[in-house]
């Protein structure tokens, strides 16, 4: 556009040179090219200036705000989302199920279109510009939220936010687990990587074929959150799981044995069997007709058909079960 205004005047120009003296034409020529790059600078100040002369003229300006503009100005306390993605979706109804006031910022326009017609404070504006934070209240916020996937952007506005304000809770979704240290050194409070909450579900699915409770699963997950990650700035954050799991090895695998006849169980329980001990198996359920067993009384014994469920790595199982089955027939003696 400025390439098609500039050419626009080099033809007036043109025309024009031929009613004008040169050194008039000179001038003219230089001043319109003067205008046209000033022009940019002069619009972008015009709203400072105005303010400024108004000020001056003791003028009170008439500001055009917007229902969104007016509702964020009485916000206080409350949290700002950065990006109106699958992750800022989710925030965001978290946030208003739990009644806890908030504003959305966005940079995509039809994202911010389609928010409003669904009732949504949404802003269009760029998460790290300080005069946008300050418009949604970064000052009176309590937390800032950064659901976006660009690491630049990431570092950028964790650093503008937290300058504007040293008391805020930023927490940052980023991509990978080695960006943690340096958005926590630029004032990111907690920072959630996809990379290892990735390995973690995939680990959680995997460990779930195998017969694990959702508790235990449950228990493990916190664990390896606990620790907020320290550990998987070295290696890879699937070679860190494999080495906080590893206690489970004893539990990646399930099977049910029916207790046969003349099995060596029959008559025992888990403990005069040395169960765990002996085989490295854990008896966690026994299903005995219509009736599951969970934590049996100390009189408990193994009876003929019992449902016996186990756990344990291969090696484990497979010597555990045989305690459950009938020992197998001798061998005839050769006759002469």
């Amino acid at each position: 556009a400025q390439i098609g205004e500039f050419s626009f005047v080099l033809a007036s120009a043109g025309a024009t040179a031929g009613l004008l003296d040169p050194p008039h034409y000179q001038l003219f020529l230089a001043a319109t090219v003067l205008t046209m790059l000033a022009a940019p600078f002069l619009i972008a100040a015009a709203p400072r200036v105005a303010e400024w002369t108004a000020r001056r003229a003791g003028i009170v300006p008439l500001e055009m705000q917007t229902s969104e503009q007016l509702s964020v100005a009485a916000l206080a306390d409350h949290v700002i989302i950065v990006g109106y993605g699958l992750n800022g979706r989710n925030m965001a109804r978290a946030l208003r199920s739990t009644g806890i006031a908030y504003v959305i910022l966005e940079q995509h326009g039809g994202v911010v279109r389609d928010a409003r017609e669904h009732g949504e404070v949404i802003l269009f504006g760029d998460g790290t510009n300080p005069e946008v934070l300050e418009r949604v209240g970064v000052k009176r916020a309590r937390v800032i939220v950064y659901c976006i996937a660009s690491p630049d952007v990431e570092r950028r506005g964790v650093a503008v936010a937290r300058g504007l304000n040293p008391g805020l809770h930023i927490v940052v979704r980023t991509r990978y687990v080695a960006a943690i240290e340096e958005l926590q050194r630029l004032g990111a409070n907690e920072v959630v990587p996809e990379e290892f909450e990735t390995s973690l579900e995939i680990f959680s699915r995997v460990l779930r074929r195998y017969g694990l409770p959702d508790s235990t699963l449950r228990r493990e997950v916190a664990a390896a959150r606990r620790g907020h990650y320290e550990a998987l700035r070295g290696p890879t954050p699937t070679a860190h799981l494999v080495s906080s799991l590893a206690h489970l090895e004893k539990l990646v695998a399930i099977e049910t044995v029916i207790v046969e006849p003349d099995a060596r169980a029959i008559g025992e329980n888990a403990t005069t069997l040395h169960l765990r001990h002996d085989t490295g198996a854990t008896v966690i359920a026994v299903i005995r007709g219509e009736t599951a067993l969970y934590t049996p009384d100390p009189g408990f014994r193994f009876l003929e058909g019992d449902a016996v469920v186990l756990v344990g790595v291969a090696d484990g199982l497979t010597r555990g079960g045989a305690l459950f089955r009938a020992p197998s027939a001798a061998v005839p003696a050769a006759t002469t």
